[in-house]
C-alpha cells in the first residue's frame, strides 16, 4: 500500500505482477508497506525483492514489524536484481501479522516490488508429473513452459527414475513455447517422476513435461493420390499457420522415378496451396 507519491514501472524486467512501483529520493514522507498474516506461532523469514538499475538507492531502508518489535534492514538496489533478499528471520510467539516498510529516504530511486513471508526451513511447494515407462531404454526428456520477465531464472526440475535421479536447472525468462530438453538419461522400466520445485528467483511455471524414447520414430501423415497417367506435376501442400507452427517442417514425396524432401514453414502460408516445384511421375500411386 503506498504513501505519498510512487509511480508504477516495467522499465526493468524481472518484476513480480504487472509491474512495480519506483520512488525517488526523499525524506521519508513517501513509503510503501505490506502487510502479511501468519497463522500460528513460529520463526518466519521475510524476503523483499527489486530490480535493479545504476540510478537505484544504495542504502533502501525496509523496517520490518511484528508482535516482538521492529528492525530496519538497508539493502543495496543496485545489485540483487529480481531475486528474493532475505531481511531477516523473526520469531512470532502466537498468530499475527509482519509488517514491511519501505522509505524513500534514500540516496537513489527506490523500488517497491514485492515481499514474502515463509516459516523457517518450510517445505517448498512443488509439481510433479509421471509417467509408467513400459520397457528398459535410454529417454529423451522435454519440458515447456511459457516464458516472461518475471520468471526464474533457475527453475529446477528433477527427474526421478529406476536408475536414479538429476536435478536440471532452467531459465524460465526465455525458450517458452517449446519443448525444451534436458538431455537423456538412461531408465528401467516402472515409473519415472519430473518434480519442479518454487525455490527460485522468480516465477516458477509448471505447464507439462514428456518422455521420448530415443529410438521412437517420428509420427507422420501420410497422402497417397492415384495418378491416372505418366506426365509432369505439381505437388501442393497446405496447412493453418500459426507463431507455435514449425518452421522446418519436412515433407518427402515418393514416386516411381524416386523421392525427394522439402521444407515448408507453416508459420506462413495459411490456407493457400504451396507449390514446392514439379515432378515427373509415372502412373500409378505416388506418395506424399
Amino acid at each position: 500500500m503506498p504513501t505519498g507519491v510512487w509511480t508504477p514501472s516495467t522499465a526493468v524486467g524481472g518484476y513480480v505482477g504487472s509491474n512495480y512501483q519506483v520512488a525517488p529520493a526523499g525524506t521519508g514522507a513517501n513509503s510503501f508497506a505490506w502487510s502479511v498474516g501468519v497463522g500460528q506461532a513460529g520463526s518466519y523469514a521475510v524476503y523483499a525483492r527489486w530490480t535493479a538499475h545504476p540510478n537505484r538507492a544504495t542504502n533502501a531502508r525496509y523496517t520490518v514489524s511484528h508482535a516482538g518489535g521492529s528492525e530496519t534492514v538497508t539493502v543495496n538496489q543496485q545489485a540483487n536484481s529480481a531475486s528474493w533478499q532475505l531481511l531477516g528471520t523473526y520469531a512470532l510467539g502466537a498468530a499475527g501479522s509482519i509488517g514491511v516498510v519501505l522509505s524513500d529516504e534514500a540516496n537513489g530511486y527506490v523500488i517497491a516490488d514485492a515481499v514474502k513471508v515463509q516459516p523457517v526451513n518450510a517445505a517448498p511447494n512443488t509439481a510433479s508429473w509421471t509417467v509408467s515407462l513400459a520397457q528398459a531404454k535410454t529417454y529423451r526428456v522435454y519440458a515447456r513452459w511459457t516464458q516472461h520477465p518475471n520468471r526464474a531464472t533457475d527453475a529446477k526440475y528433477t527427474v526421478s527414475h529406476a536408475g536414479g535421479s538429476q536435478t536440471v536447472v532452467v531459465n524460465q525468462e526465455v525458450g517458452g513455447g517449446s519443448g525444451t530438453c534436458w538431455g537423456r538419461t538412461r531408465s528401467g522400466a516402472g515409473a519415472a517422476t519430473v518434480t519442479l520445485t518454487d525455490e527460485a528467483d522468480g516465477y516458477v511455471i509448471a505447464d507439462a513435461v514428456r518422455w521420448v524414447p530415443e529410438d521412437a520414430q517420428p509420427n507422420r501423415a501420410v497422402w497417397t493420390p492415384n495418378v491416372g497417367q505418366a506426365g509432369s506435376y505439381e505437388v501442393y501442400a497446405r496447412w493453418t499457420a500459426n507463431a507455435n507452427r514449425a518452421t522446418n517442417a519436412t515433407y518427402t514425396v515418393t514416386h516411381g522415378q524416386g523421392e525427394h524432401g522439402d521444407a515448408g514453414e507453416p508459420a506462413a502460408g495459411e490456407g493457400c496451396g504451396t507449390c514446392w516445384g514439379r515432378t515427373r511421375w509415372r502412373r500409378g500411386r505416388g506418395t506424399g
